[in-house]
């Protein structure tokens, strides 16, 4: 009984990463940084950013503006650098940039 308890805890203990990390909400748009508070995107942004042939600095993961296209992995589509900032708009509302 106490090993069924154990392997419980443990296997729920390695799945909450997972169950904590969430996917963005397809037509929504997103700064980079929240789009890295949401889950696992860094890579996402990355590629997205080489892909347009945009800086992968921090400044240009964090402040550029992407908008998610929906899909199994909550795939994202660059839209721009945002120059003077990328501000949070509230769940569920589209950020935006100055």
């Amino acid at each position: 009984m106490v090993k069924f308890a154990l392997a419980s805890i443990a296997l729920m203990a390695a799945s909450l990463p997972f169950s904590l990390a969430d996917n963005c909400s397809p037509g929504i748009r997103y700064c980079g940084y929240n789009l890295l508070a949401k889950g696992d995107y860094l890579e996402q942004i990355t590629e997205a950013l080489n892909g347009a042939g945009e800086s992968t600095d921090t400044q240009h993961v964090r402040q550029s503006f992407f908008i998610c296209t929906g899909g199994p992995g909550g795939e994202i589509s660059y839209q721009y650098f945002c120059n003077n900032g990328c501000h949070d708009g509230g769940r569920g509302q589209n950020d935006w940039c100055n």
